[in-house]
């Protein structure tokens, strides 16, 4: 495609999003009983109540029909499908795997009117893997015994399509949340984002919190790289918001599952071999290195993995614990790497460990709006915790969030945090 109809796409969108933003407004005033509003930040949450999997779908279909229209009509403009198979090999891992997502997507389908192998071109299209810094801090590395995750989302805007997606993502999917409530499941959660298509998981109403950070897989060809079927990354994080209420329980259900990695990512397989972190109600955190193969559980008191004080966590995008020569992850002194991974981690437990015992919701604010970590310790770079673009790389943080699982309270910023003031949201109000 064109740059000069990319630039156009980018143009109709921003007009677009306009028009899907003020469709949200409408949307959630006509239907009072079925949507709540914080009142001291004016965020809307849709509420979605469902018997099965397929009535989560189907009701999804309904209630946000002009969003799915609205990413099929720039999915035409696009114009890139994948592989004829694409969609067929896919719904066969999926009956094998995630039946229950199938059936998702057959009630979208229903109430869409979009078929479903369309469906997954349209998804597919849109979905793009991201890179993450995730920190978790709990008890006596806290001034008062408190728990937070904190996470900043980034995305690449080297080329004009990844603008156009940088917009979907941070001016149209995160500023839509949702209260998914399925009977046949144990919690409901919130998350942002479009049903099924991307949820981003925030809380569930046990209290238990996410984040997750992608995992840079090494382009040498040469190297291994651990590649197998099984149930998505991006299907396993909604299960665990759906079943689980601490990290124990977590702990058994990733252990358990037969687990997708690899290169593949076609949704829902875009966030396979991730690192999935949790925090609960019980101030216990966990972080997840996982690929088809290899799992490592992460907690608080891992001390001889993380050789660091007791409390603290911490991420970037390679594994820190598993051996990179097993799983495939991109490892400090590769040839040919992208070093922000590394600095980003350094950096992150750098400040952990400075501010150990005395951490607040304020230090967590300003460890997330950190400019000091990348290649230019003087101003903002793509290496830095809060990422700016610059020569050495595209990414930028475009969304941040701090959760804190006791008080089931959530910090959403929706863009780069260190210009934007952080909206507190008393998630206890919404489950009530």
């Amino acid at each position: 495609m064109s740059n000069a109809k990319l630039k156009l796409m980018v143009l109709l969108l921003t007009i677009s999003l306009l028009g899907v933003q003020f469709a949200l407004a409408s949307h959630s005033i006509k239907q009072k009983s079925m949507v709540y509003l914080n009142k001291k930040t004016k965020q809307f949450f849709s509420y979605i109540y469902a018997k099965d999997h397929y009535d989560y779908g189907h009701k999804a279909g309904k209630k946000f029909f002009f969003f799915y229209k609205f990413l099929g009509f720039f999915a035409r403009l696009i114009q890139e499908p994948p592989a004829d198979d694409y969609a067929e090999k896919t719904l066969e891992n999926l009956s094998i795997y995630s039946p229950w997502l199938i059936e998702e997507l057959q009630g979208l389908s229903n109430s869409t009117g979009i078929g479903i192998k369309n469906l997954l071109n349209i998804f597919n299209l849109f979905t793009k893997s991201n890179q993450c810094t995730v920190i978790l801090v709990t008890g006596n590395a806290t001034k008062n015994n408190e728990t937070f995750l904190a996470q900043n989302l980034d995305m690449r805007r080297d080329n004009v399509k990844n603008v156009f997606l940088t917009h979907v993502y941070s001016r149209f999917l995160t500023n839509i949340f949702v209260i998914a409530d399925i009977e046949t499941e144990n919690y409901s959660y919130v998350f942002c984002g479009l049903p099924i298509f991307y949820e981003l998981p925030l809380m569930n109403q046990a209290g238990l919190g996410f984040g997750g950070n992608g995992l840079s897989l090494t382009k040498n060809i040469t190297r291994y790289v651990d590649e197998k079927s099984g149930v998505s990354t991006y299907s396993i994080e909604r299960l665990t918001m759906m079943r689980c209420k601490n990290i124990f329980e977590v702990q058994k259900l990733w252990e358990n599952i037969v687990r997708a990695s690899g290169r593949n990512r076609f949704w829902p397989h875009f966030w396979d071999n991730s690192i999935p972190s949790f925090c609960d109600k019980n101030g216990d955190i966990i972080t997840i290195e996982q690929t088809h193969n290899y799992i490592c559980f992460v907690y608080r008191n891992s001390t001889d993995i993380t050789k660091t004080y007791n409390g603290i966590l911490w991420h970037a995008n390679h594994h820190q614990f598993l051996d990179p020569n097993l799983t495939g992850s991109v490892y400090p002194g590769e040839e040919n790497v992208d070093q922000s991974t590394f600095l980003r981690a350094k950096r992150s437990v750098e400040l952990l460990e400075k501010n150990y015992g005395k951490i607040t919701i304020d230090i967590i604010k300003k460890i997330m709006r950190d400019h000091k970590g990348g290649t230019d310790k003087n101003g903002r770079d793509s290496s830095d915790i809060c990422r700016y673009p610059d020569k050495n790389g595209s990414y930028t943080t475009v969304v941040s969030w701090i959760i804190q699982p006791k008080d089931m309270r959530l910090y959403f910023a929706h863009n780069t945090p260190d210009k934007t003031r952080y909206q507190r949201i008393d998630l206890a109000d919404i489950f009530t």
